[in-house]
């Protein structure tokens, strides 16, 4: 079996960024949009036969929650297309990052929600990441990883935050070793990864240092509850020598 041999999409985001701490031991490749812009077809091809990898870890997305519906294609599902397409031709692993909004518009009751809970996208953003989901279930090789997790200066634009919430959104270094740790398994399918007690978006702005006003869901236009079920990713874990999953 070849050494493995990682191209990281989205290397210079939070998470993208976070995640190079934990994979020094593999040979990697986190190149820049102008190296790799995931919405060219040739652009992967030219990555793919310069870096020879074994593995493709997609973290690169539009994220923002005000874009305009064609950067979502574009990049979220168009991109991911291709990042499918070029590991079923190359026989690569595929990992891929989802969000928990996918359950925006899931009923309240159903939460915190399992890896095979129904699944009502909130916005734009999330049903562009389900399609993203959707891409990459066409190949065996795959990971999708569901959360959302936060940087260091992620609140400090915030004027106000919900309190009454539920999301298992946790710090980006924590999600990096958790999420590094599962691709670097072999596990295949979906994993929800997250805190494993849910907070509101207040309470966890105010973990990060910073004060928001309080506000609600419904004022802020946020999902009440975005909680996840974390035990797969729990148990998966413990599994791991050397690994410990974020409980705080």
């Amino acid at each position: 079996m070849p050494a493995k041999r990682i191209l990281i999409t989205g290397g210079s985001g939070a998470l993208g960024s976070a995640i190079t701490e934990h994979v020094r031991d593999y040979q990697t490749w986190a190149p820049t949009r102008q190296e790799l812009n995931v919405t060219v077809h040739q652009d992967w091809r030219d990555a793919i036969a310069s870096f020879d990898p074994t593995e493709i870890w997609h973290f690169a997305a539009e994220t923002a929650p005000d874009s305009e519906g064609r950067w979502y294609l574009d990049t979220n599902i168009m991109g991911t297309a291709y990042a499918t397409m070029f590991c079923q031709m190359y026989d690569l692993r595929l990992v891929y990052t989802s969000t928990d909004y996918v359950f925006g518009n899931t009923p309240d009751n159903l939460a915190p929600y399992m890896e095979d809970s129904p699944m009502s996208p909130w916005n734009d953003y999330a049903w562009s990441k389900l399609g993203g989901e959707a891409c990459v279930r066409m190949m065996e090789d795959h990971l999708i990883v569901r959360g959302s997790w936060y940087g260091d200066d992620a609140f400090s634009t915030w004027e106000y935050a919900a309190t009454d919430t539920a999301t298992s959104k946790y710090y980006v270094r924590l999600a990096a070793r958790d999420i590094s740790s599962l691709a670097l398994s072999g596990i295949c399918g979906v994993v929800h990864v997250g805190m494993n007690e849910a907070r509101d978006l207040y309470h966890i702005a105010h973990i990060a240092n910073h004060e928001p006003k309080r506000g609600t869901a419904a004022e802020l236009g946020v999902p009440r509850t975005t909680a996840l079920d974390t035990t797969l990713c729990q148990e998966t874990l413990k599994k791991l020598p050397g690994q410990q999953s974020a409980t705080v």
